[in-house]
């Protein structure tokens, strides 16, 4: 009979990976959007609780794995994969501008791009627009996507044609 102990505590866990699929829940509070998830050395970035749900379900994570998020104020939350929960309660709780961009430049994202985010914008930029511009860069530099050329760039080109 599995399960001797109360409520299956006493039971191995498979560490198998977990697809996610169920909705996403938040203990207490939403952080607020946009949000910027740690993913191994990926960055997912989102600007709605259901954009965060569509970007997850791409990845196949491990069932005990808990993942660094970091809201639009700069505050640290947890996502826990397993509960499919994200909760204010995290271990970094204040994320500073510096890290910030460290993270960035040091993500497959800023590789793909091929770029890196300035660490000398520190005193002339505001957290909060640090934060949506690595939100944004994040977003730009999607896994198996290919890179789209923005529309000033577009508008631009246009204007110096004779």
């Amino acid at each position: 009979m599995p399960g001797n102990g109360a409520f299956g505590c006493n039971e191995p866990r498979d560490e198998s990976p977990l697809k996610v699929s169920a909705k996403i829940r938040y203990v207490f509070r939403r952080p607020r959007f946009p949000i910027v998830c740690v993913v191994a050395d990926e960055l997912i970035s989102a600007g709605s609780p259901a954009s965060f749900q569509r970007q997850i379900e791409r990845f196949e994570l491990e069932s005990d794995a808990v993942l660094d998020v970091l809201d639009a104020t700069g505050e640290g939350w947890a996502f826990h994969a397993e509960l499919m929960v994200i909760s204010p309660l995290a271990l970094k709780k204040r994320w500073r501008k510096l890290e910030i961009i460290r993270l960035y430049n040091e993500s497959q994202n800023a590789r793909r791009i091929g770029g890196t985010y300035p660490e000398t914008v520190l005193s002339g930029r505001s957290l909060a627009r640090i934060i949506s511009d690595v939100a944004a860069l994040a977003a730009l530099a999607k896994p198996n996507m290919r890179l789209q050329p923005t529309a000033v760039r577009v508008a631009r080109a246009r204007r110096r044609a004779p």
